[in-house]
C-alpha cells in the first residue's frame, strides 16, 4: 500500500487492515513453515504535533511460529506492536541529534511509502532473538538425537564435579 505518507499525517488519517502473514517475506525469512491462515492485524494513523512535526502510530498483532531455541520444538510466538514514529523530510533532518533518549523513533517520509513494509520492520523488530518456550514440552523429537549421543556407556566429565558439590 503506498501512499504520499505526508499528506496521511497532516489529515491525522487512519487506514487498518488484516493481512496475510505470508505476504511478510522480510518477516518470515528464516523462519519454519507457517499456517496458512495466520493473519497479521494492523492498524496506522497519522496526527502533527503543535510544532509541525508529524507522526505515526502504529499498531500491529501477529502470532508467528517459531523455533525454540531450548528444545528446538514449534513455538507459536504473540507479537504486538504499538509504536510512534516521528517521519523527518529529508535525511539531514534524521542527522540531527535532538539528545533525549526517550523520543520516537525517527524515519524517513516520502510522497511514496509504503506503509504495510513500515508494519512489517515494527513487526521484525518485536521478534525475540532466541525464543524459547515458557516451560518446554516434557518430550520432543530433537530431544531423541541428543539422547542415543549420550547413551554410549561414557561417564560424564562432569560427575567428578557433582561427587566434590556432596563432599
Amino acid at each position: 500500500m503506498v501512499l504520499d505518507i505526508f499528506d496521511f499525517a497532516r489529515r491525522g488519517a487512519l487506514l487498518e487492515g488484516q493481512t496475510a502473514l505470508a505476504d511478510f517475506a522480510r518477516l518470515l525469512d528464516g523462519l519454519p513453515e507457517q499456517n496458512s491462515r495466520a493473519q497479521v492485524d494492523w492498524r496506522v494513523s497519522g496526527s502533527v504535533n503543535g510544532q509541525g512535526q508529524m507522526f505515526l502510530h502504529v499498531q500491529a498483532a501477529a502470532c508467528p511460529d517459531l523455533v525454540c531455541q531450548r528444545c528446538l520444538g514449534p513455538v507459536a510466538w504473540p507479537v504486538r506492536v504499538d509504536a510512534r514514529v516521528q517521519l523527518e523530510v529529508s535525511e539531514s533532518q534524521l542527522d540531527t541529534d535532538d539528545g533525549t533518549d526517550d523520543s520516537p523513533e525517527r524515519i524517513l517520509g516520502s510522497t511514496r511509502f509504503d506503509l504495510v513494509s513500515l508494519v512489517e520492520d515494527e513487526l521484525i523488530l518485536e521478534l525475540p532473538y532466541v525464543p524459547r518456550h515458557e516451560q518446554c514440552p516434557e518430550h520432543h523429537e530433537s530431544q531423541d538425537a541428543s539422547a542415543e549421543g549420550s547413551s554410549s556407556g561414557k561417564p560424564s566429565p562432569f560427575a567428578v564435579l557433582d561427587q566434590l558439590r556432596t563432599k
